[in-house]
């Protein structure tokens, strides 16, 4: 894929907390339609997701991870 190509490719990772507490991330990237879906079928078995873009082949931000498992948003 050439340099103007991924840039126009936005990719999003899903991000989820099971309700066991287990923090989950998609090992694939997803479109921006797709990524929804998958929220809310994540949520719809008791989830807390996030959908995050990612740049290609990038991974989550430890700063989403943490605020998963911990229920705390650095932000707060």
């Amino acid at each position: 894929m050439q340099a103007w190509q991924e840039a126009l490719v936005e990719n999003f990772k899903v991000v989820s907390r099971t309700v066991e507490g287990r923090v989950r991330v998609s090992v694939v990237s997803y479109d921006a339609a797709s990524a929804e879906d998958e929220r809310v079928r994540l949520e719809a078995a008791g989830a807390v997701v996030r959908i995050v873009p990612v740049p290609m082949g990038a991974s989550v931000p430890e700063a989403v991870l943490e605020e998963l498992r911990t229920g705390v948003s650095e932000a707060a």
